[in-house]
């Protein structure tokens, strides 16, 4: 009996022409991604790809398979968020993720418009890192989703909604507090405070970093935005994170903002949903006026 997610192991292999980075679209390790083809090529007696040291290449047999695995995985997509919408619909509910970033600057907007506009709606909000979002969506367990980072995920749509700016933030203990500006490279040498990887904030951060050439070599992780800046107001270290999220800190003094010279960091919040999904009307005037509201904090 062939599973459902090996067929869609298969497809993301076969568009991909490559295991590693179906790996890495589908969050899985590049040893189970083998092992899923493996159990398929038994399963159905054939080979479907050939392999070399360089890349893989899909066989005949494989591209005939091919056509009919598409062909499931949509019709069986498309019924599950068929059901899965009948009973949201049902249940007067509406399921919203968000990354932690994208949180502080869509979450109040949404709340208020649901309290005023849907107050008969049962509002659900869940809060991750993006990937932990995505993965939620693509298992139709929430409705959409705001989002800051790279999303990878063939089974969703990818909207640009907002953005915000990265500011790097000190305590006004930290010899940094009196300066006009640093250089980048300045953070070489520094403790540096990050949120974990997974976060979109910390992928915008790294990938950055990386086109620059700057590799720190003092970083400490932690899980969320609070205890990220309890740790900066405490002087451990330097920090980089969207302005919205320390606005009030910065206005009350807790925390001051640095220009960072020789780096560019924007970040794009996404609105994402699953290619299947079918909005209620409740549900486009809502996004239309979140979009709006947003606008204006711009």
């Amino acid at each position: 009996m062939i599973e459902l997610n090996t067929l869609r192991v298969y497809e993301a292999v076969a568009r991909n022409k490559s295991f590693s980075k179906a790996a890495d679209e589908l969050f899985m390790s590049q040893p189970a991604v083998s092992q899923q083809i493996k159990l398929l090529e038994k399963y159905l007696e054939v080979k479907l790809f050939y392999r070399t040291a360089k890349e893989i290449t899909i066989t005949e047999y494989g591209e005939k398979i091919l056509l009919h695995v598409m062909d499931i995985i949509e019709k069986t997509s498309h019924f599950k968020a068929l059901v899965s919408e009948i009973k949201k619909t049902e249940l007067n509910q509406l399921m919203v993720g968000f990354s932690s970033t994208a949180a502080s600057i869509v979450l109040e907007p949404l709340v208020k418009m649901m309290l005023s506009q849907f107050p008969e709606t049962k509002l659900e909000i869940s809060t991750a890192p993006t990937q932990e979002i995505v993965k939620k969506l693509l298992n139709l367990e929430m409705d959409f989703a705001f989002v800051s980072g790279n999303v990878k995920a063939s089974l969703l749509e990818k909207e640009k909604f907002c953005s915000d700016i990265l500011v790097l933030i000190v305590s006004p203990e930290h010899p940094w507090s009196s300066k006009t500006s640093v250089s980048v490279k300045d953070l070489l040498d520094e403790h540096v405070i990050l949120l974990e990887k997974g976060h979109g904030t910390r992928e915008i951060i790294d990938s950055k970093l990386a086109k620059g050439r700057i590799k720190l070599k003092k970083v400490l992780e932690v899980q969320d935005n609070e205890v990220l800046k309890t740790a900066v107001i405490k002087n451990l270290g330097v920090s980089i994170l969207p302005k919205h999220i320390v606005e009030y800190e910065l206005k009350h003094g807790l925390l001051r903002n640095i220009p960072l010279q020789g780096i560019s960091l924007t970040q794009e919040i996404y609105f994402i949903y699953h290619k299947d999904k079918f909005f209620r009307d409740m549900e486009r005037q809502l996004i239309s006026n979140i979009a709006k509201a947003c606008d204006l904090l711009q």
